[in-house]
């Protein structure tokens, strides 16, 4: 055969691959079936090939058979019907009634909002108060707040909530809400405005599913009906007819055997008593950033997360792509009890943070000018940056964007290497390993295998999908059954598929670059722990890498770890953070 002529795709493996991609659009729990026929597909063209290295545009040519591609094309249109579909950046998804924030500053101008609330109130960044549609009292009120913030009021009056009604711009819902304002002793005070809303707790989506048999869509209208939206506000909020939440509706009365919506949300609320109740639920607390702030960028702002001591030493913390920026309590103890502070800027399109268009290539150095703002605007004094899995690639783009001597060190824990050679993509685990061939080699199906996966999470599969990336880690697998780490990770899985698959597509193709020219674009030190058994980082190759940079970069493999290092092992964390800070 030819070296340039793609392998023969009459195959079954290619018959068999068809069927699942079906199969999964309409079916969320195949897709761990879908990614075993798409690793026998891999599997087969890449027998046919010598090289992997030298074979590159060979190799996507085989994945990238038109044949293919096209019923691809076809199943990600059947997801956008079945699923969730794509997401436009700024309107508010289907949990976002829980997810309204606006931030205010002391001259009354809305320095941050929730995609999901500039969306339901038509609210631009530094816009003034007085576009919020509240009654002319409470927007009196709200004013008072902010002559608080500029030292015009006592004390007592600076720290009493505020109560609002926000109507909305479409719908015309009114939304209750409560302003407080956050004290910040590192910086300016704000006005932080949060839906009122009983917390749903962990525990809810089990019991509903168990006691009821309720559908994952049944279960988060239910969420949506115990905050008090009405079936115009559900619909707006997950993008649906107001006639097709009327049938959700219609279905919950008759499984939960209600016989009117005063009753249902009776039921719903005692339901929440008993959840709160339940221990073995899922703590979401635990997730949660001791305090959210921003920082104004051109064009958009920069959620910020904090953890740890205000006044403490600051730590820029760089997040990963699955993970997040949650943290264990054992981590925000000894963040508080060593004097640190934990600074979580949130990269574009996580969370709710605004996309910031742009070539995925560039991601990184765009990100690093975001830091160096971060820098400037909080007024940072030789930050440590700690990168976590993924986020390293990102923690090294910033540091070059920084003056020499600015940053005293680096933190790489599980942190990756560039992944470019074919012993690296054979050490990492099945699900990780088909992602990243997907990713360097045939990046248009890339989204589909994304969007597949986020299917499954959406659909009660969180545990199938963790389990999925861990079944080969023998030292974290063990991990994930501890309720607070499950929890922390799912949270994580949350936060990086909230807006769809666009933050984890741009972070899958940087991570099969070669980056390494990041890592050399400065003369920081870098201090690098990885877990002896990692799924996703070969110990070789990360050795192979810092042979390269001895004289910058330091390793030490744990033994008895893989890539759990950050939730398993704080304490070790905050040691290597304060022997860096103390110039160690």
């Amino acid at each position: 055969m030819p070296e340039d002529t793609p392998p023969d795709h009459k195959a079954p493996h290619r018959d068999r691959l068809i069927e699942s991609i079906y199969r999964i659009a309409l079916e969320p729990q195949t897709y761990d079936s879908f990614m075993g026929e798409w690793d026998s597909y891999i599997g087969a063209q890449m027998a046919q090939l010598a090289s992997l290295e030298s074979q590159d545009l060979t190799q996507a040519t085989a994945l990238s058979h038109p044949e293919v591609l096209a019923h691809f094309k076809i199943a990600a249109q059947l997801l956008d019907h079945v699923g969730r579909p794509l997401v436009e950046t700024g309107k508010p998804q289907s949990n976002a009634g829980r997810d309204l924030q606006i931030l205010i500053d002391s001259h009354g101008r809305i320095a941050w909002s929730t995609g999901a609330a500039a969306y339901l109130f038509n609210l631009k960044q530094g816009a003034r108060i007085d576009r919020l549609a509240v009654a002319d009292g409470q927007l009196a009120a709200l004013k008072r707040m902010t002559f608080a913030l500029q030292g015009k009021q006592g004390d007592h009056a600076k720290h009493s909530p505020v109560l609002l009604q926000i109507t909305t711009a479409n719908s015309k819902d009114v939304i209750h809400m409560v302003a407080r304002i956050v004290p910040d002793q590192a910086s300016e005070d704000v006005i932080i405005i949060t839906k009122v809303a009983p917390d749903w707790p962990p525990a809810m989506p089990r019991l509903l599913r168990e006691g009821f048999a309720l559908s994952p869509a049944e279960i988060e209208i239910c969420e949506q009906i115990a905050d008090g939206q009405s079936s115009a506000g559900i619909a707006t909020l997950r993008g649906n007819a107001v006639a097709t939440v009327r049938t959700h509706f219609k279905r919950i009365m008759a499984k939960t055997h209600c016989k009117a919506q005063p009753e249902l949300v009776q039921l719903l609320h005692s339901v929440m008593r008993v959840a709160d109740q339940d221990t073995s639920g899922l703590r979401r607390h635990w997730s949660k950033a001791d305090r959210i702030s921003a920082i104004s960028l051109p064009e958009r702002t920069m959620p910020v997360e904090h953890f740890g001591d205000p006044m403490g030493y600051p730590v820029v913390f760089f997040h990963g792509m699955l993970n997040g920026n949650a943290m264990t309590s054992r981590m925000r103890e000894e963040l508080k009890r060593h004097n640190l502070r934990l600074i979580c800027p949130v990269r574009p399109y996580f969370g709710n943070a605004a996309g910031s268009p742009g070539p995925a290539l560039t991601a990184p150095d765009r990100f690093g000018r975001d830091v160096a703002r971060l820098i400037d605007e909080l007024g940072l004094k030789k930050p440590i940056f700690l990168g976590h899995m993924a986020g390293i690639l990102y923690a090294y783009a910033a540091a070059n964007a920084q003056p020499k001597g600015r940053i005293p060190a680096i933190l790489s824990v599980s942190g990756g290497v560039p992944i470019i050679s074919r012993d690296q993509f054979a050490s990492m685990s099945r699900r990780q390993r088909l992602v990243a061939y997907t990713a360097r080699y045939t990046p248009a199906i890339l989204p589909f295998v994304l969007r597949a996966g986020i299917s499954q999470i959406d659909n009660g599969g969180e545990r199938q999908f963790l389990h999925s990336l861990y079944e080969n880690a023998p030292d974290d697998l063990p991990l994930i059954a501890d309720p607070e780490i499950r929890d922390l990770i799912f949270s994580g899985y949350r936060f990086s598929v909230q807006q769809g698959p666009k933050a984890f597509e741009i972070d899958s193709f940087n991570a099969v670059q070669d980056w390494s020219a990041l890592v050399d674009g400065s003369e920081v030190p870098i201090r690098m722990l990885m877990g002896e058994t990692d799924p996703v980082i070969s110990v070789s190759s990360v050795r192979d890498f810092t042979a390269k940079r001895a004289e910058r970069v330091s390793l030490e493999v744990l033994q008895g770890a893989g890539q759990l290092i950050l939730f398993s092992d704080p304490d070790r964390i905050i040691r290597e953070i304060c022997a860096l800070r103390d110039g160690g």
